[in-house]
């Protein structure tokens, strides 16, 4: 019996993963539909509906302040660092169009289906938020393995979150998208996600190397590396599968911050894992 237990309670890893997406793929959708027609940004509905769904989870019993039972909530709300790194990386590239004269040509290589899924959002949008959420999993869980970070419920689990959200993040394609080189572009996905992961451990160690000299945090690193990455790595071609869903990442993680700190009761809150340090 004891044996059936702790099997079960393993499983519920598995769960919360799917609960997990249940919970934070709708309100993206549904902030989507809102603005839908409109010039306005999903983002002020997300954090309406994110703090509603919070404050619910609280007062109906489901879950404790803080969303303690969503542990997957709790890991993918502390990926705003992955967000913005590449966001910088991106930035990084635009100014070097900017000021340093270099074109970039139309991406002929990959073209979105025209095609509503729901309203407001197209069938490539749909399946660009899906693939966000495994990836934000995937590389979370998968620096905080590298990092040994052995601190929080979910450390025993990082390989198999990680494993899930890193091929969910590189699979996930619309099928009705068209793609020139489908192998090509999962390749690239690949060294995008590998880069990333590579900067984001390089920084944390630089920071915390800089610690005692000059307390700055990791996302300072972040930003002058990326955005130095990026002005000298412009390439003529959009990036293809990670990084160029930064605003997505970011709609995706203000939904779950919002969550969180509605059920902390507007207080602030920190997670205490090694990228979370901002």
């Amino acid at each position: 019996m004891e044996v059936f237990i702790e099997q079960i309670a393993k499983l519920q890893v598995l769960n919360q993963i799917g609960l997990a997406l249940l919970l934070l793929i709708p309100l993206v959708l549904i902030a989507r539909t809102v603005v839908a027609g409109t010039y306005y940004s999903p983002i002020l509905i997300i954090v309406v509906f994110g703090l509603s769904m919070g404050y619910i989870l609280f007062i109906t019993g489901i879950s404790e302040p803080g969303l303690a039972g969503f542990p997957i909530i709790g890991l993918i709300s502390g990926t705003v660092v992955i967000v913005l790194t590449g966001i910088f990386f991106a930035g990084g590239q635009e100014l070097r169009k900017l000021f340093g004269g270099t074109k970039m040509e139309p991406d002929q290589t990959f073209i979105p289906s025209e095609e509503e899924a729901v309203v407001g959002t197209k069938r490539t949008q749909m399946a660009s938020i899906i693939r966000t959420f495994f990836l934000l999993l995937g590389i979370a869980a998968s620096t905080r393995l590298i990092l040994g970070d052995d601190g929080s419920y979910l450390s025993p689990y990082y390989p198999i979150i990680a494993y899930i959200g890193l091929l969910g993040g590189l699979i996930i394609i619309d099928l009705k998208d068209t793609i020139a080189n489908k192998s090509s572009y999962i390749r690239k996905g690949a060294v995008e996600i590998a880069g990333l992961l590579g900067l984001l451990v390089f920084t944390y160690y630089v920071s915390s190397w800089s610690e005692n000299i000059l307390p700055l945090p990791q996302i300072f690193f972040v930003m002058i590396f990326s955005l130095t990455l990026g002005w000298f790595f412009v390439t003529t071609q959009q990036p293809t599968p990670a990084l160029r869903f930064g605003v997505i990442h970011a709609s995706n993680y203000d939904t779950v911050w919002t969550m969180r700190r509605c059920a902390h009761g507007n207080r602030a809150f920190h997670i205490k894992t090694p990228l979370a340090e901002f």
